[in-house]
């Protein structure tokens, strides 16, 4: 019954709702070879709810907006579908275990994403390039045998602009393997504390990402990037 109620609420949202939609990604790793500290942790939680406060102080970011949310770590769980935001103070990360499993999780993103996709089309909504910020130390517990070919895949859907991927690297990390998913091969720094800072700087870019996305997009990837190398703004 709750899920059908949800999906009759998405359906509504997406017919009474008519404005082009912005899909953004947020996929965290919250194993604790990631982040070994709550307080971090606590800390990326708030980051993200102050995203949303962001998006729903302003109506046009409001409307068009549509913000997934998931945590990975030896499994994925989702922690915010698709949909209109509205109230988030139940919003909470906790730590799913010690080895990250990234792109097993991260398949479970895409699937989503294709899926929200679909329900636009199939209300004849229009929308914006998709983007994914990944969240990560960097490390999977996958083998090379099982993750270089998805690397290559995430890769080839940024060369492809089918969407813009925005790796962040956090905790200890190791940033090699999230290079390699990009089509730039540039990534932001989170390790020196200015998380906050990169976090704001999506929520601040969501109106002008909405209007002219690829320009846009890679103003805010290059002040991120830029950011992070001389350890925050």
């Amino acid at each position: 019954m709750a899920k059908l109620n949800r999906d009759m609420a998405l359906h509504a949202d997406l017919i009474n709702n008519k404005n082009r939609r912005l899909p953004i990604c947020i996929c965290i790793d919250v194993s604790s070879k990631a982040i070994r500290r709550e307080s971090y942790l606590n800390t990326i939680g708030n980051c993200i709810k102050e995203l949303m406060d962001n998006i729903l102080s302003q109506p046009s970011m409001k409307a068009s907006v549509d913000l997934f949310v998931m945590a990975y770590a030896e499994k994925a769980e989702v922690k915010r579908e698709f949909s209109s935001l509205t109230n988030h103070e139940d919003f909470k990360l906790t730590w799913l275990g010690n080895e990250p499993n990234m792109f097993s999780s991260l398949d479970l993103c895409l699937q989503k994403l294709q899926q929200r996709l679909n329900e636009y089309k199939n209300t004849s909504l229009s929308r914006h390039h998709p983007i994914v910020v990944i969240l990560s130390s960097g490390y999977t517990s996958e083998s090379p045998d099982e993750y270089e070919r998805k690397v290559e895949n995430w890769k080839s859907l940024e060369s492809s602009r089918i969407l813009s991927v925005l790796p962040i690297l956090i905790g200890d990390g190791d940033d090699k393997l999230l290079r390699k998913m990009t089509a730039d091969q540039k990534i932001a720094n989170a390790t020196k504390g200015n998380l906050s800072d990169l976090i704001r700087e999506i929520g601040n870019s969501v109106e002008e990402l909405s209007n002219s996305t690829s320009e846009a997009y890679r103003n805010l990837k290059a002040n991120m990037v830029s950011w992070s190398d001389i350890g925050g703004k």
